[in-house]
């Protein structure tokens, strides 16, 4: 189940991380989007959008992680994403 598809169905209201980081990540998709494909601008273009949906989607794993182990993993790693994203 994606994170559209949990939103619809309200399971991610409670987190706050969880939403913001999916807010954001939208919002660094739709700007990408409007930058157009420019050779020049591309290179960029496409970095922004790696690094800007990263966060939310090690989110997403953290999140969906069927042990604690993997859990607390993939919460470092949405760490290591901010602290580079920043």
């Amino acid at each position: 189940m994606f994170a559209k598809d949990r939103w619809k169905g309200g399971d991610m209201k409670d987190n706050v991380v969880q939403t913001k980081s999916y807010a954001s990540a939208v919002r660094v998709v739709r700007s990408c989007q409007r930058i157009g494909r420019a050779q020049h601008k591309y290179v960029l273009t496409k970095q922004l959008l790696r690094s800007g949906t990263s966060i939310a989607a090690n989110i997403e794993e953290a999140v969906g992680a069927h042990s604690g182990s993997d859990s607390l993993r993939m919460w470092k790693n949405c760490a290591v994403s901010l602290a580079q994203y920043s």
